[in-house]
Order: structure tokens, then sequence, then C-alpha cells
């Protein structure tokens, strides 16, 4: 089984430019380096979006491209975090 680092399908790409859109927006609104009127939850759309195409690109095309596990586990975090304040609120 042969992996590469980039993955070949449209679903793999799209995943990884979701996670790094999503890591980069969400490093700009953290930091306050420009005041960005995108909510957080906003945001959060395009990590589940990447893990979703992540597991169509892993599932469906058999990617096995060693940045498909970026998407993947950043969308695993923002989908545990999401029920962890569902809930447990505070």
């Amino acid at each position: 089984m042969k992996f590469t680092w980039m993955p070949k399908d449209a679903a793999g790409k799209k995943a990884v430019y979701l996670s790094i859109l999503f890591v980069a927006l969400m490093a700009l609104k953290m930091t306050n380096l420009l005041r960005l009127p995108l909510p957080s939850p906003l945001i959060a759309v395009l990590a589940v979006a990447g893990l979703v195409f992540g597991l169509i690109s892993i599932f469906l095309h058999k990617g096995r491209a060693v940045l498909l596990l970026i998407p993947v586990l950043v969308g695993l975090l923002v989908v545990a975090w999401t029920t962890a304040e569902l809930m447990f609120p505070h």
C-alpha cells in the first residue's frame, strides 16, 4: 500500500483546504489581528465539512494520503468539543 502526502481526489483536496482555512480563521480570530465578524460556530462548520469530505475520500475513494489525517482529526475535535458544550454547558 502506497502512501502519498497530498490526496489525489477532489474530496480529499477539499478536506485539506477546508481544515487549513479553519485553522487559519480560528488563529486570526483568537489573536485579534483582524477583527473578523465571523462567529466561531460558523468557522467550526468548515471543520465539520472537512471531516465529511475527508471521510468520503478515505472510504469511498480509498484515499491513503498522509494529509487526510489532519481534516479528520480537526473535524473530530470540533465535533467532540461541540458535543461536550451541548451536554455540559457552563
